[in-house]
This record gives C-alpha cells, sequence and structure tokens, in this order.
C-alpha cells in the first residue's frame, strides 16, 4: 500500500512539475518572439518636422539600404488655428440669437477647413507620383465637383451606406485558416450577430473630451464602443466607465507596449481587430503579408483566453467601406483605409437603432491634442494626414439629424441606425 502512495505521490510531482514547464517554455518563448518580431518588423519611429510618424508600411518592406518609401499621407494639413473657438459655457449664456449666429459662423468654418483638407488631399493624390502602397485602383463613381455641398439628405446618405456597406468578421468555415488548421480559434457566428441595440455610443478618443462632463451621458446607452488602448479609469466624469465594444487596430495587436496579451483593456469587453490588405489582395496574400505583424498575439489571445470575445474583420469589409467613401465623395481620396473612428461608426449603424457619436466631429472644445488622455498634439489627429479622416467628418455631418447645437456645443452627432432603412428593415 504505501509503495502504490508513493508511486502515486511521485507520479502527481511529475506531473505537476513537467505542467509547470511547459508552461514556463511556452511563456518564455512567447516573449522570445515578440522582441524579436518588434525589432524586426515594427516599424522605427521618428520625429520630422515636430510630427511622429512611422517609416514604412509591412506589407512593402524596404530591402537593406534601399531608400525610405514616401508615406501616402497629407502633406500640409490646413490650418486648424484659423478656425474661431469660444468657451462653451459663455457661449450657453449668450442669446438664442447671438447663439445660432455663433454657431452657425463655427459650423462654416470647420466645413471650410475639412473642405480644404479633402480638396488639396484630393489634387495631391492625382499627381503622377503620390505613394499608392495599398495598389488602390477604384472603378466606381464620384460625386460631381460642382455640387458645392452634397445634395443628399441625411437618410438617402444613410440608406445608401446600408446598401453598400456592411462589415463581416472571419468565422469557422473559412476556406483559408482551416487549409492552416486555425480554424478552431474562430467563433461561429460573426461579430455581434442577431443583436440589435436601441442606443449606442461610439466614443471617440479625441482630446476635445477632456473636460466636456459627457460620462454619464456615454454610459446611459446600450452598447459603448471605444477605440485602440482608450482608457476609462480616472477619465470616467468625460467619457464614461462602460465598454460594450472595443475596435482595435492590428497595430496595437502587434506593439508589446499596447499590452495586447495581459492588459484588461482588451478581456473586459468585446474586441474587434482590423488590419488592412492590398486593395485587391487575396486573403493568402494578405496572411502572408499583414500590415502589421499581427496574427501570432491575435491566435495567442485566442489559445490563452478562448472565453474573451475577439473578432477579426475581413479585410474586404474595410476596402468597401473607402469603395462608398470614395463613391460619395468629389475629389480622390488617401489610397489608405478609413480609421478606426469611422469603422466603430458602421458597427452602431448596424447594429443599433440611433448613434450617438461623441466628438467625431470637432465641437467648440476644439484642441490641437490628439487624444484625452495625452498630452500630445497634433493636427492630423482631427483632420487626417494618413486616413481619409476629413472625408469621413464630412459624410458624418451630412448623416447628423440632430442640431448644429448638439453637434458643436454638446459635442455628438446623432445618426439613425440601417434598421430604419425600408431594405434593411
Amino acid at each position: 500500500m504505501r509503495v502504490i502512495a508513493g508511486f502515486l505521490c511521485f507520479f502527481l510531482c511529475l506531473l505537476t512539475g513537467g505542467t509547470v514547464s511547459y508552461v514556463y517554455i511556452m511563456w518564455t518563448n512567447y516573449w522570445t518572439r515578440v522582441r524579436t518580431m518588434d525589432s524586426s518588423h515594427v516599424a522605427r519611429q521618428e520625429r520630422t518636422g515636430g510630427e511622429l510618424r512611422r517609416n514604412v508600411l509591412h506589407r512593402q518592406r524596404r530591402p537593406p539600404g534601399a531608400p525610405e518609401e514616401p508615406r501616402p499621407r497629407l502633406h500640409q494639413p490646413a490650418p486648424l488655428h484659423q478656425v474661431t473657438r469660444a468657451d462653451p459655457a459663455v457661449v450657453w449664456s449668450l442669446p438664442q440669437d447671438k447663439l445660432a449666429a455663433h454657431l452657425t459662423l463655427y459650423r462654416e468654418q470647420i466645413v471650410a477647413q475639412l473642405r480644404s483638407t479633402v480638396r488639396e488631399t484630393g489634387q495631391q493624390v492625382a499627381g503622377a507620383n503620390f505613394p499608392n502602397t495599398y495598389n488602390v485602383s477604384y472603378r466606381g463613381t464620384m460625386r460631381n465637383k460642382m455640387e458645392v455641398r452634397n445634395s443628399r439628405s441625411p437618410r438617402q446618405l444613410l440608406c445608401d451606406a446600408a446598401k453598400h456597406v456592411r462589415l463581416e468578421t472571419f468565422k469557422r468555415g473559412n476556406h483559408l485558416f482551416q487549409k492552416l488548421q486555425l480554424d478552431r480559434f474562430f467563433p461561429d457566428v460573426n461579430f455581434l450577430e442577431d443583436k440589435v441595440y436601441n442606443s449606442c455610443a461610439v466614443v471617440s478618443s479625441a482630446g476635445s473630451l477632456k473636460d466636456s462632463g459627457l460620462g454619464p451621458f456615454i454610459d446611459s446607452h446600450d452598447l459603448v464602443i471605444r477605440f485602440n488602448n482608450a482608457p476609462t479609469e480616472g477619465y470616467s466624469k468625460d467619457v464614461g466607465n462602460r465598454t460594450s465594444v472595443r475596435v482595435v487596430n492590428s497595430q496595437v495587436v502587434a506593439k508589446p507596449q499596447f499590452k495586447f496579451l495581459e492588459s484588461r483593456l482588451f478581456s473586459e469587453s468585446a474586441v474587434l481587430v482590423w488590419d488592412p490588405s492590398g486593395y485587391n489582395a487575396s486573403l493568402p496574400s494578405w496572411y502572408n503579408r499583414p500590415d502589421w505583424p499581427f496574427f501570432e498575439q491575435f491566435f495567442s489571445k485566442r489559445l490563452m483566453a478562448p472565453e474573451d470575445s475577439l473578432f477579426l474583420l475581413q479585410p474586404s469589409s474595410l476596402w468597401a467601406a473607402w469603395n462608398w467613401l470614395q463613391s460619395v465623395t468629389a475629389w480622390p481620396l488617401l489610397p489608405t483605409p478609413p480609421s478606426s473612428g469611422f469603422l466603430g461608426v458602421l458597427v452602431a449603424l448596424q447594429k443599433c437603432r440611433v448613434a450617438h457619436v461623441f466628438e467625431y466631429i470637432p465641437s467648440m472644445r476644439l484642441t490641437k491634442r490628439c487624444h484625452y488622455y495625452d498630452s500630445h498634439e497634433n493636427l492630423g489627429c482631427t483632420l487626417g494626414d494618413w486616413h481619409p479622416l476629413s472625408a469621413e467628418k464630412l459624410i458624418a455631418m451630412g448623416l447628423h439629424t440632430g442640431t448644429d447645437l448638439q453637434m458643436l456645443g454638446e459635442g455628438y452627432i446623432t445618426i439613425p441606425g440601417f434598421s430604419t432603412c425600408p431594405s434593411t428593415a
């Protein structure tokens, strides 16, 4: 009996020691790979003219010694400082007629800035030597340049988007991931499939959210969408506490400093990851050369925390959104993917009866700060020096069904969901 007990004790000790050793080896190997990946693949950053910019896109890496490839971005953002700003507390005390006049002037100046950026960007893109890293080859129609503004009503614009844009995520059964024996890491259903919410808050990370006091209103929504590594702790008065969905670009997944595998930010809610392929690239081509080398971290998280709601956007959905943006814009867009913010708006329009989008359009709290949670200043964060952000914001203004006071004073726009359109109801 003692022999058997001794054998069982030895066996259990051996099993426990082996398990601990295996986990330690796996964990050490993972971080070794992360460090290697970071040094080999993550683009080095440099400050040029006061702006922080990435050197290259990973999908088109330079050979050693080759000259740096120019980034497809707006060369000179429009002068944001020319827009008249005012303290909202002072504005609220104005008589109604003066308040309306102030809002009208502010709106005209914001629209003029956004249109100027879209026009100047389009002229640059039309140039023969403008970089086209994603090999964009748009063949569809564009809005007439003679139209001073989009002639379609918010409802017409919304229902046109509903016809042409539908975000889809990978789920089990995809041929590529079946072939790679990775199919088991994907869910059986699409992101938020068969779910509809009455009200949704899309919370940008804009610096103008600071001191907004919008937190309680944001938390009152049924679904709250946030972006990348934007925190709530310490900022709840302005941005709220609740997070239902976090839209995350692949750079955040790939770069170790964001701690995608460890941070609670990426486990406390559903996470939708996106990474752009080439414009007409096949899935195998995208998998072999993603924009950022994020796949190892993505599948590691699926393996380590299978209970987390983690989804991956199909790249074709990304470019379908870009195509629609181009179709309702008079000038050529930057040949780069839409922003995370615009994708978040589309998520809300697909899943919500009404969406409130916070500080996506710069209100009278306009600031040069990129984010409410840091002090970095960059005009491109508002006007777009890489994403077609100015075009996105003009379209968002065209979809807004609320008042100028809501949009420019209180800091949010109101957009009905796709379900309000006849073909999608």
